[in-house]
């Protein structure tokens, strides 16, 4: 699959691209995407179908940390990822070993 600027889509999280899209960013774009990832806890904060063995958001979870750590910067998944691990071990950490081991990764990724 090819991705924009021509990019296979596994080149997408590499430093060149994230030079190339940083400029794009400007503070206002920035102080959205922030404001958006503080709705983002809340919504997974005030919600608990989720914290199941498996449910298909635990794929969507995965998605939002990812794309926090490419778009916004890397706190601002680190602050998600934190905040998701907190409800889940608060809940008596009924999530699959696999989805946290994914959300791990996905934070962790360079």
């Amino acid at each position: 699959m090819v991705g924009f600027s021509g990019a296979s889509e596994p080149d997408l999280a590499d430093e060149g691209l994230q030079r190339r899209v940083q400029p794009l960013a400007n503070s206002e774009t920035l102080v959205v995407a922030e404001a958006a990832s503080e709705r983002l806890i809340r919504l997974f904060r005030s919600t608990d179908h989720w914290l199941a063995r498996y449910d298909h958001n635990h794929l969507r979870i995965s998605r939002i940390i990812q794309s926090l750590r490419l778009l916004v910067c890397p706190e601002a998944a680190r602050r998600f990822y934190e905040a998701v691990l907190e409800r889940h071990e608060g809940a008596g950490a009924p999530v699959n070993p696999q989805s946290l081991r994914y959300w791990r990764e996905a934070v962790s990724e360079p």
